[in-house]
């Protein structure tokens, strides 16, 4: 039998501001040249850097044919330095001539989501790569395709959290119901629709 789990997730929300030319085009080539150049952003603490695992345009499209959203897939992980393996048991250092440059240490990975119409970027709390990490590395690969254009800072202010809010319309709601009593399904069905779309 299927479950309803009442799950609640929050987030925090980073606005990331153009200083020139704010429209939403030009978030979305931003974006766009951010996964083809794909640079990779050396964390200030930690020796950690960071990179784009993927980047995904939505399918959904505003009506100027920009995508109503975009999916950031962002790395963390430490590069290895070769020259830096130590043998404890014997206390001797070892040199690897053959190692590849591409093999990383201590990935992390987190989601992010932004919304080009209102400049905006969503990312979970519980987060995996930490909120101050996100920030930065937002900060300086945009800025370093477009020096000195975009500002990265986390939303606080509760008017710009009810724009963000608000900027989507529920379109589709797919629901997996489960009756303990099947014999009153068809005007169940009927109520959960009526009620529906008298939200919308």
């Amino acid at each position: 039998m299927d479950r309803m789990l009442n799950r609640q997730t929050t987030w925090f929300l980073i606005n990331i501001k153009a200083r020139r030319e704010q429209t939403t085009e030009h978030y979305v080539r931003a974006f766009r040249s951010l996964y083809e150049q794909d640079p990779l952003v050396c964390f200030p603490r930690g020796g950690k850097s960071g990179s784009l695992k993927n980047v995904t345009f939505s399918s959904l499209l505003d009506e100027k044919s920009n995508p109503k959203w975009i999916h950031i897939g962002l790395l963390s992980y430490t590069i290895i330095d070769r020259d830096a393996f130590y043998d404890k048991r014997n206390q001797e250092d070892v040199i690897i001539d053959d190692w590849n440059d591409d093999i990383v240490a201590n990935k992390k990975e987190t989601d992010l989501y932004f919304i080009p119409s209102v400049h905006t970027l969503a990312v979970r709390c519980s987060s995996d790569i930490s909120l101050k990490n996100i920030v930065y590395y937002l900060s300086e690969a945009l800025n370093s395709l477009e020096p000195d254009t975009f500002d990265v800072d986390v939303i606080i202010e509760r008017d710009i959290l009810e724009r963000v809010l608000n900027a989507h319309a529920v379109t589709h709601i797919y629901a997996n119901i489960s009756y303990s009593n099947p014999g009153h399904t068809n005007g169940f069905e009927a109520a959960f629709d009526q009620k529906l779309r008298g939200l919308g």
